[in-house]
């Protein structure tokens, strides 16, 4: 009876230290699956990773190479152009026939001095506006705008000759023979502030050159 006492009690002994070790081990276990799981995603998030990085860096090849191959073709075809543009033969104007790109020169005199000059006369007429302002300190002031026709009259007789000693300026055409005659009238209103006078506004003027 003592006996299987005794054995029961080994027995109820033994059930508890495995309950035990059970109980310790099991959380363990636990936290060894989470670690393991959570190492199985990193390693799947790397090799999606690495995965999308491989298929970038193929795309990126693809696109340098169609780049490459364009600059190629562009560079081939400007190559041909160019040598189509050195092959061309230049080929000078036929004496017989008028040089288009050469302008008739006009007819020089033997001694090398300019040829006959045509007298020439150049009228012009035009409107001009202009604004006035003139301070002198202690004294006046005056500004305003001026409205005003002018007329430009010029008239060359000759061409001078090329002086090249002291005795070409005896000669008649050598003398001074341009002629210019020009004159202006303008119109406004100025405003003028004097310390005699006063100030007076919008005084009508006319001037004449």
């Amino acid at each position: 009876m003592n006996k299987y006492i005794f054995f029961t009690i080994h027995l109820v002994i033994f059930f508890l230290q495995a309950g035990f070790v059970y109980a310790d081990f099991y959380p363990g276990m636990q936290r060894r699956q989470k670690m393991e799981a959570v190492a199985n995603s990193l390693n799947m998030i790397e090799h999606r990773q690495e995965r999308i990085v491989k298929e970038k860096m193929k795309e990126d090849q693809s696109e340098r190479e169609a780049y490459l191959e364009k600059i190629n073709r562009r560079d081939a075809q400007e190559n041909v152009a160019d040598r189509l543009a050195e092959s061309k033969i230049y080929r000078p104007p036929n004496k017989r026939s008028p040089n288009p790109l050469v302008k008739n020169k006009p007819p020089r005199r033997k001694d090398g001095t300019a040829r006959e000059y045509d007298p020439e006369s150049h009228f012009e007429v035009g409107l001009e506006h202009s604004y006035i302002r003139y301070k002198e300190p202690n004294v006046m002031k005056e500004k305003g705008h001026m409205t005003g026709l002018f007329a430009v009259y010029t008239y060359k007789r000759s061409d001078n000759d090329h002086i090249k000693k002291l005795e070409d300026l005896e000669r008649y055409d050598n003398w001074p023979n341009f002629y210019r005659i020009d004159g202006k009238v303008s119109w406004g209103q100025v405003d003028y502030d004097s310390q005699g006078t006063g100030s007076l506004d919008g005084v009508d003027d006319t001037m004449a050159e």
